[in-house]
């Protein structure tokens, strides 16, 4: 006896059911294990990042405060300007407090030298030059996190978009994904939360360093009997030299090229016979302004781009050139050094700068005949090498 219509449609309604069930579980699978992987792949960098922000917080919030107390008694500045002054001379001396106390004797000698009564000696107005025109209202908590998440900044994940992307797994033709659901799962599962934006302190001005004129330099072993200005240029060269050396066997780091900058740029400056003011995070700061001051900044930035692209390859394979990281804090420098050239713009000799004339390591405002939009400004790397893109 065959089956009636009715009894038809309800085992082919029951099949597709369970064939509507089986890309259900196989659909559900796939996203279980896209989700895991990404966890996967991202929590452990999460956590360390985490972990190595928690330490340089809690140990710069300790030396920022000890400071303040040893040398900022008695001055009646507000608590964040106490903080900044304090964080300005703890990042002049490498974040390390033995430097912060040897300075600090080194300069009460001079003081002595010169006449002054030890009783009278103080660090604050021997070191920093403006103290009474600074301004700020950040917080301690705030200056350290700075410090703690340029030292070890938390990856950047999009989950918004990840959560689009795990969301095709849950789609039908009848029902859309709920990606803001998965969002919070990411978040929840990952523990994830983005670098906050902090405001730059204030421009703090220093003294230059104070040279023993009787220390030795291990690479020169010569007795320092210069002026001043030279000894600071000598140690500078000496400084820069140490650190050439840690980057040429791959030690490697964004923080590690910013002190780079930094040390040639006084070098750089000191050829100019400019005078400069550190910031709190220890870039320089010219106190006149020029073309002296703008070729200064030119050829550091040259040098340092092509100390990087010259660095050997590192055993993760990838070049130091192309590390995020890294190009990161080049294009966090090249955002404040002036343009080389813009194209199209006619030259000392009247001819068109166009893109045969342009030099490794500069930086450039596009016409749009070198492949960007007009008005675009980027750092050029040479053949082989993505320039890195600062303004469109």
């Amino acid at each position: 006896m065959g089956l009636s219509g009715l009894q038809f449609l309800g085992i082919a309604g029951g099949r597709a059911a369970d064939i509507i069930r089986a890309e259900d579980v196989r659909r559900s699978k796939e996203y279980n294990a896209a989700f895991n992987k990404f966890i996967d792949n991202n929590v452990g960098a999460l956590k360390t990042a985490s972990a190595k922000q928690k330490l340089i917080l809690n140990k710069a919030k300790k030396d920022i405060s000890q400071i303040v107390s040893t040398y900022l008694k008695g001055f009646d500045f507000s608590d964040s300007v106490k903080y900044e002054i304090a964080n300005t001379i703890y990042a002049s001396h490498g974040y390390k407090m033995e430097n912060v106390n040897a300075d600090a004797q080194n300069r009460l000698q001079q003081y002595v030298n010169a006449g002054g009564d030890e009783n009278k000696f103080n660090y604050v107005n021997e070191y920093i030059t403006n103290a009474k025109d600074i301004k700020s209202e950040r917080t301690l908590d705030q200056i350290a996190m700075k410090h703690a998440q340029d030292l070890a900044p938390m990856p950047k994940l999009d989950l918004a978009a990840k959560a689009v992307g795990l969301g095709k797994y849950k789609e039908t033709a009848f029902v859309d994904a709920d990606t803001d659901r998965i969002e919070k799962d990411l978040i929840a599962a990952t523990g994830y939360k983005p670098d906050t934006t902090i405001p730059d302190g204030p421009t703090i001005g220093i003294e230059g360093p104070v040279v023993n004129v009787k220390d030795k330099l291990q690479t020169e072993n010569i007795l320092l009997d210069r002026a001043d200005k030279d000894k600071a240029r000598i140690i500078s060269e000496y400084r820069k030299k140490k650190l050439e050396e840690e980057l040429a066997k791959g030690d490697y780091t964004a923080t590690k090229l910013n002190s780079l900058y930094n040390f040639q740029l006084g070098i750089e400056y000191n050829k100019q016979g400019l005078k400069v003011g550190q910031n709190a995070d220890g870039s320089l700061t010219p106190k006149e302004t020029g073309k002296a001051t703008f070729d200064a900044q030119k050829n550091t930035f040259q040098y340092i781009v092509n100390n990087v692209i010259k660095a050997p390859t590192p055993f993760t394979g990838t070049p130091f050139i192309k590390n995020e990281s890294i190009r990161n804090e080049l294009a966090r420098i090249g955002s404040s050094v002036p343009l080389a050239a813009k194209l199209g713009q006619e030259t000392k000799q009247g001819k068109k700068f166009i893109t045969s004339m342009r030099i490794v390591g500069r930086k450039y405002q596009s016409d749009g005949t070198d492949g960007y939009e007009l008005g675009t400004e980027y750092i050029f790397l040479g053949k082989d090498i993505n320039d890195i893109i600062l303004k469109r």
